[in-house]
C-alpha cells in the first residue's frame, strides 16, 4: 500500500528580490513523521509538508506517486477549511483514494468534516497505532478503535476510544527522514497535561495524564536529528514541561555532558510556576545551553486569570521572567485579551504588563473557543457563538458574544507597539561590526521570523524613530569611522508620511519629521522601504532600480547615499529572542555530521585532501586526514590560502552549503569528482549515505 501523509498549505511564501528565498515558517511539525514511523515497515509512504510546499506541487506528487490512501493533518480549527480545499483538489484528481484526516481540528470537529463529503474516515485523538491498524487490515475501518465516520444514514458513528501509549519510550523512533524541515525540529518531550485551562484542547486530546520520555529517549532522539539530519534548533515539545530534577534534571546534566548546546539552541515550553518555583532548574537550565523558555503568562489581571482557569498569578510571571532573564536565558511570553469582562483599559493594561516584563518576544491574541475545549462548551450551552465560521477561530477575530467589542483590533496595535520600541530594537538589534556571512544569516532571520510575527513592518513616523533611536548609539560610532567623508540630506516620501533622513560626516540623525531644503529625494513604497532601512534585505542599489522607486537627485548624490547604506546593513545584527546562527555552532554542526558514521570515516582513511569552497566574500575548508576523521575548518571572510583543490560557489551556494543543504553541496561535490575521481568518491558517499529525503541532500534554497 503507499500512503501519503499531508499537512496542508497554511503558510505564506515571502520573497525578496535578489537569489535568496524564503518561506514564513521554519518548524517542522512532530506529528506526521511520528505517524509514518508506525507504517514505513508495511507501507510505501511519503510526507508532504504545507509548510515547503505549494497546493500545486503536493498535487502534482500526488500524481506522480498514485498513493492508495491520503491522510490530512488537521493540526488545529483554523486549519479546517485549508484542510477541506486540499481534500476537493484531491476528491477532483483521485476520486476513489480514501481520505482519511486527523488532529486536533479533526477530533473535535469531526462531523463537520465528514459530512463535507470530501473527508471519509477522522482518526481520533493519538493516531500511530490506529494507523496502522487501518493500512495492514486493507482500511477496514468498521471495527477499529479510535475511529468516526458516517454510516450508510449519514449518522455520526464514533467507535470506542483507543487506549493510550502508556509508555512513550516503547514508541518508534520518529521518522525524521521523511521532514522536509531545513532549521527547526521537534522533539516531544511528553504527551497529556493535568492542568485546567478552558481555552486549551492538549488535556482532552492527549489525556489529563503526563506521560513523558526518560532522558534517555529524548537524548536519542535529538542525537538523531544533529547526526543524521543537521538540525539547527531542536524545540523540545510538549504542553507544559515540569522542571523536576530526577527526570528533567538528569536531562540536562546528559544534554551538557555532551555539549550539545553548542551545536542546537533548544528551546522549551513551561509553565510560569515551573520556572518560578524552581530557580536551581533555571541555573542548570542556561549551563546546559538553553536558549529560550515559552510561556504563557496570558494577564496581569488575577480576575481573568481565574476565568480562563490559568492557576498562575501575575507575581509568579515577574518571577519566572526575571529567573531566566538573569540566566542568559529568552523569554517568549504569550497573552490572551478579551476575556469577558475585560475592559479597554484592562487590555491596554496588559499590553503595558508585556512591556514592562522586559520580554524578548510578545505574542498577542484573543480568547477564542477552540472545538474541544472547556471554553467552547460553555459557549455552546449558553448560546455566546456568534457563528462557526472556523477560519475565524484564529485568536486574531471576535467569534462570540463575550468577547469586549474591538479587541480583535488591538492585536495588531499591539503587538507593533511591544517590538517597534527603542528599548526593544538595543537590545535585540545591534550595529556593530560583522563578518558579512554572519550579516547575511541574520537578515534571513529577520525576514523570515520577525516581519510576519510583527505583522508588517512599523507604519508609522514614530515606530521608524523609535527604531532609529535604538539602532542610532551602535550605528553612528562605526559609521563615523567608515563612513566620515559621506554628508547627505535625503528627504524619503513614504506611503503614510514624508521624513528626512541626515546623514553629517557618517552620522545619522534619525528619521525626523521633513524639514525645507534637501539634496534629493527617494520616493519608496512601505514595503521597500522596511527592507531597506529595516532588515537590510534589499541593498539601495537594486531599490532604485524598482520602477516604484524613484530618485531624484545626482549621480555623486546617489553614489552618496549608496556608500552610506552599504555600511549601515554591513553592521545589521539581528537577535531574535535568543536565537542566533553562531559561527562556532556552524563548525562543530558540520564536524559533527561528517565525523558521525564509522563507516563513512574508513573510507577516507590514508588520504589528506584540503578543499576549499569559495564564494565572493568567504571560504569554507573540507579537510580529508589520513586518520579516517573529516574536518570542516571555521568558515572564513576573505579568499582562501592554498588548497589541493578550490571550488568557487555563489555566495547563495555558499551558504547551502555551511547550512548543509543539498543542492549547492551536490553541485559543489559532483564538480569535485569529475576533477578528482578518487577523492569526490568518498567525499560523495558521506552525504549519499543519508536518507534520500533527508534536507542534508536534497533541500531546496533557504
Amino acid at each position: 500500500m503507499k500512503v501519503m501523509l499531508i499537512e496542508p498549505p497554511e503558510a505564506q511564501v515571502v520573497e525578496s528580490d535578489d537569489e535568496y528565498r524564503m518561506e514564513a515558517g521554519f518548524i517542522s511539525g512532530i506529528g506526521l513523521v511520528c505517524l509514518a514511523a508506525y507504517i514505513e515497515d508495511v507501507a510505501e509512504v511519503r510526507i508532504l509538508e504545507g509548510l515547503w510546499q505549494s497546493r500545486e506541487k503536493i498535487l502534482a506528487e500526488i500524481a506522480q506517486f498514485q498513493p492508495d490512501l491520503i491522510g490530512l493533518s488537521v493540526v488545529a480549527t483554523p486549519s479546517i477549511s485549508k484542510a477541506l480545499k486540499m481534500a476537493a483538489a484531491i476528491r477532483a484528481m483521485a476520486p476513489g483514494v480514501p481520505i482519511i484526516a486527523g488532529g486536533h481540528g479533526a477530533t473535535f470537529s469531526r462531523l463537520d468534516l465528514l459530512q463535507s463529503g470530501l473527508i471519509d474516515l477522522i482518526v481520533r485523538g493519538e493516531g500511530e497505532i490506529t494507523l496502522r491498524d487501518l493500512v495492514t487490515s486493507g482500511f477496514q475501518f468498521k471495527n477499529a478503535q479510535g475511529v468516526s465516520y458516517l454510516d450508510d444514514d449519514k449518522r455520526l458513528v464514533d467507535n470506542p476510544d483507543r487506549e493510550l501509549i502508556s509508555d512513550l519510550d516503547t514508541m518508534r523512533l520518529p521518522a525524521y527522514h521523511f521532514s522536509a524541515s531545513r532549521i527547526l525540529y521537534q522533539v516531544e518531550l511528553n504527551r497529556g497535561c493535568p492542568y485546567p485551562c478552558s481555552f486549551c484542547t492538549g488535556k482532552r486530546f492527549w489525556g489529563h495524564k503526563l506521560r513523558e520520555k526518560s532522558p534517555e529517549r529524548t537524548m536519542e532522539e535529538i542525537r538523531l536529528l544533529i547526526d543524521r539530519h543537521g538540525a539547527w534548533f531542536v524545540g523540545l515539545f510538549s504542553d507544559t514541561t515540569p522542571l523536576r530534577k530526577e527526570r528533567f534534571g538528569r536531562f540536562l546534566e546528559m544534554f551538557m555532558a555532551e555539549d550539545l548546546g553548542s551545536v542546537v539552541s533548544p528551546i522549551i515550553g513551561t509553565r510560569v510556576t515551573e520556572v518560578a518555583r524552581n530557580p536551581e532548574m533555571v541555573k542548570l537550565m542556561a549551563k546546559a545551553g538553553i536558549r529560550a523558555v515559552e510561556m504563557g503568562i496570558e494577564s496581569p489581571h488575577p480576575e481573568s486569570l481565574k476565568k480562563i482557569c490559568k492557576g498562575i498569578n501575575p507575581e509568579d510571571a515577574k518571577t519566572a521572567v526575571k529567573l531566566l532573564k538573569d540566566h542568559g536565558i529568552s523569554v517568549w511570553g504569550f497573552f490572551i485579551i478579551g476575556i469577558p469582562g475585560e475592559t479597554e483599559e484592562m487590555m491596554w493594561q496588559t499590553r503595558q504588563y508585556a512591556i514592562d516584563l522586559d520580554l524578548d518576544t510578545a505574542g498577542f491574541s484573543v480568547l477564542s473557543p477552540l472545538p474541544g475545549s472547556p471554553f467552547f462548551d460553555e459557549c455552546v450551552e449558553k448560546g455566546w457563538l456568534l457563528h462557526r465560521d472556523w477560519d475565524k477561530y484564529d485568536g486574531h477575530h471576535i467569534v462570540t458574544s463575550v468577547n469586549p467589542p474591538g479587541c480583535d483590533k488591538l492585536i495588531a496595535r499591539f503587538t507593533r507597539d511591544f517590538y517597534y520600541r527603542e528599548r526593544w530594537v538595543k537590545d535585540h538589534i545591534s550595529l556593530q561590526p560583522r563578518e558579512q556571512f554572519q550579516t547575511m544569516l541574520n537578515k534571513f532571520s529577520w525576514v523570515q521570523t520577525f516581519i510576519p510575527l510583527v505583522g508588517g513592518p512599523p507604519e508609522s513616523l514614530e515606530q521608524w524613530q523609535e527604531i532609529f533611536n535604538g539602532l542610532l548609539p551602535d550605528l553612528n560610532p562605526v559609521l563615523e569611522k567608515e563612513a566620515g567623508d559621506l554628508t547627505i540630506h535625503l528627504r524619503v516620501h513614504h506611503d503614510a508620511f514624508s521624513f528626512s533622513l541626515l546623514i553629517e560626516n557618517g552620522r545619522t540623525y534619525g528619521f525626523t519629521p521633513q524639514k525645507p531644503g534637501y539634496e534629493c529625494s527617494l520616493r519608496i513604497p512601505d514595503r521597500i522601504l522596511s527592507a531597506l532601512f529595516g532588515s537590510g534585505e534589499r541593498d539601495l542599489l537594486d531599490v532604485v532600480s524598482d520602477p516604484e522607486v524613484h530618485f531624484d537627485g545626482d549621480l555623486d548624490q546617489l553614489i552618496t547615499l549608496l556608500a552610506w547604506t552599504e555600511k549601515y546593513q554591513r553592521y545589521l545584527d539581528f537577535d531574535f529572542g535568543g536565537v542566533m546562527f553562531q559561527r562556532r555552532t556552524i563548525k562543530l554542526r558540520i564536524n559533527r555530521l561528517l565525523d558521525s558514521d564509522q563507516e563513512l570515516r574508513s573510507l577516507a582513511r590514508g588520504r589528506q585532501i584540503k578543499v576549499a569552497f569559495a564564494a565572493s566574500f568567504a571560504y569554507l575548508y573540507l579537510h580529508l586526514r589520513r586518520n579516517g576523521r573529516c574536518q570542516a575548518y571555521e568558515l572564513k571572510n576573505g579568499q582562501p590560502e592554498a588548497a589541493d583543490f578550490r571550488i568557487d560557489l555563489t555566495d547563495a551556494q555558499l551558504l547551502e552549503l555551511v547550512l548543509a543543504r543539498g543542492q549547492a553541496l551536490q553541485s559543489a561535490l559532483q564538480e569535485l569528482k569529475s576533477r578528482i575521481p578518487a577523492a569526490g568518491d568518498i567525499l560523495l558517499s558521506i552525504f549519499q549515505s543519508q536518507p534520500a529525503s533527508c534536507p542534508i541532500y536534497e533541500g531546496e534554497a533557504v
